[in-house]
């Protein structure tokens, strides 16, 4: 795989030691790798916050604003 595409995929974090290492525990004790932990943790951070926006019902469809 070129470098391009494998580095798209990449996103750098800057995580304070003392989080980094809870992270590390936490993953663990869930069973999974860090990377799973954060993405599951993003996911759910994303749909509390598309939960809280408001809906716009005027039309056929609701749509999130």
């Amino acid at each position: 795989m070129p470098d391009s595409k494998k580095n798209a995929n990449c996103f750098p974090l800057r995580l304070p030691l003392t989080m980094r290492a809870e992270l590390r525990i936490l993953a663990r004790d869930e069973g999974i790798s860090v990377n799973q932990f954060i993405v599951m943790a993003v996911a759910e951070k994303i749909i509390r916050f598309d939960m809280q926006q408001p809906v716009d019902c005027d039309t056929s469809e609701c749509q999130r604003e």
